[in-house]
């Protein structure tokens, strides 16, 4: 089975966040192995926000999300922006739109 693809949502919202709350409880949720597009960094600040001690690694491809899983959060790398919560930006739009057209394209 193919691990699912979570699109980031704009780092102005909840998506980051919750991308990372998510990982954090893939055990007690029996969650199946997922990786977010893009946002690596950001998604690092967002768990640091919420007080979650979670590791967030780049993977080259979807074919990697299942082993890295298990020790970090798999992020396919396609662009990165900074954590804004509360504060659209247009770097935060455009990573938005790279990672949902990732994620569908997957």
């Amino acid at each position: 089975m193919k691990p699912l693809v979570l699109s980031l949502g704009d780092p102005a919202g909840i998506g980051p966040e919750l991308a990372a709350a998510a990982f954090a409880q893939r055990h007690e949720a029996a969650l199946r192995p997922f990786a977010v597009a893009g946002g690596a960094g950001l998604l690092a600040a967002a768990a640091a926000r919420r007080g979650l001690d979670i590791r967030v690694q780049v993977i080259a491809s979807l074919a990697e999300a299942a082993d890295t899983f298990a020790d970090a959060l798999p992020v396919l790398d396609c662009s990165d922006a900074a954590y804004a919560p509360g504060t659209p930006t247009e770097d935060g739009a455009r990573l938005a739109l790279a990672s949902l057209t990732q994620a569908a394209r997957l």
